[in-house]
């Protein structure tokens, strides 16, 4: 769920035929005819990656029409669609798929997936709840859900999914981390470090979950305990933009601005289309009263989001100091 990587890997994630097909002939040729197309697209490798994807969905329409009420089929090739930023043609399979077999839990998960990374969250959450009516035990789609409901800002009902979850499996780790996030969110980071001391008990090498511990020590002025897990978090994954973030914040917090300028720097060459890195780099150029590079920031900040209100004001605010 979520992001889905490019690169060879595509195929193995866009083909996925049922086992019991194979016992019907035409899909066993199906079968071959994508099989032998992704053995030589994956050996050309000077090709670019949207001519092999285009390559893939060229096969997934061959195997369309040879079975043309087979639903997986459908379902891979809005993968595939999804992949080149096809959205329009990806929807269209999708909701082909959904009818298709309407009673088939799956179909609404993929097109809740595509609407999750999308950010249309209340189609998300319509589909996600199908599915679970249909599939009661899928902690992926309450995790995902819960997910809608905290960026909704239902905090309430992103518990409910999140404890549900959790009571399904209890050994998972990132249910524990996303109702971290959302506790944290919701002004209570005491409870979301619990939830990420969980997370890190069941998967102690993910710099995220470090990262985002770091971030609820800050919010209780624990800067110590911060920056030894932002220290970790980067000794974990040194190109994760986030953790950079975070620790330059702290330098932030307790005065040290070249520190927390060197942090930032580093964050915006990992990740430079987050305009919070650009905020917060504005706001260390404000405590150091050098304007001019802060109204830089924030000018950069309102480039990529112009309808960010805080950008905005520190920007004006900026503009009357260097004026």
């Amino acid at each position: 769920m979520g992001v889905r990587h490019s690169g060879g890997i595509i195929y193995m994630r866009l083909f996925r035929i049922r086992a019991t097909s194979f016992l019907h002939s035409d899909i066993y040729h199906t079968f071959i005819v994508i099989l032998l197309a992704i053995c030589m697209h994956t050996l050309n490798s000077q090709e670019n990656f949207r001519q092999q994807v285009e390559k893939v969905i060229a096969d997934y329409e061959k195997a369309i029409a040879l079975r043309p009420d087979e639903w997986e089929l459908y379902i891979n090739r809005a993968r595939a669609y999804v992949e080149i930023n096809e959205h329009e043609a990806a929807l269209r399979d999708y909701n082909q798929a959904i009818q298709l077999s309407p009673d088939t839990a799956a179909v609404y998960f993929e097109r809740g997936d595509f609407w999750y990374d999308n950010y249309h969250y209340d189609q998300a959450i319509g589909d996600y709840t199908k599915g679970l009516e249909l599939a009661e035990g899928y902690v992926p789609a309450y995790l995902y859900r819960a997910n809608c409901f905290s960026f909704q800002n239902n905090f309430e009902k992103a518990m409910a999914d999140y404890d549900r979850a959790i009571e399904i499996a209890p050994g998972f780790s990132m249910s524990y981390f996303h109702r971290g996030i959302t506790s944290r969110r919701n002004g209570d980071p005491e409870n979301a470090i619990a939830d990420f001391d969980m997370a890190i008990s069941l998967d102690a090498d993910n710099a995220d979950f470090y990262c985002r511990r770091g971030m609820a020590h800050t919010d209780l002025k624990n800067f110590t305990a911060a920056m030894n897990d932002f220290d970790y978090a980067i000794s974990l994954d040194p190109d994760f933009a986030l953790s950079y973030y975070g620790r330059g914040s702290v330098w932030h917090d307790t005065d040290q601005y070249e520190k927390a300028i060197a942090d930032l720097d580093k964050a915006i060459a990992l990740d430079s289309d987050d305009i919070t890195y650009y905020i917060r780099r504005g706001l260390v150029w404000n405590s150091l009263e050098q304007y001019q590079k802060a109204l830089g920031d924030f000018d950069k900040a309102l480039e990529i989001d112009p309808s960010d209100d805080l950008a905005k004001g520190l920007r004006d605010e900026a503009k009357e100091k260097v004026s």
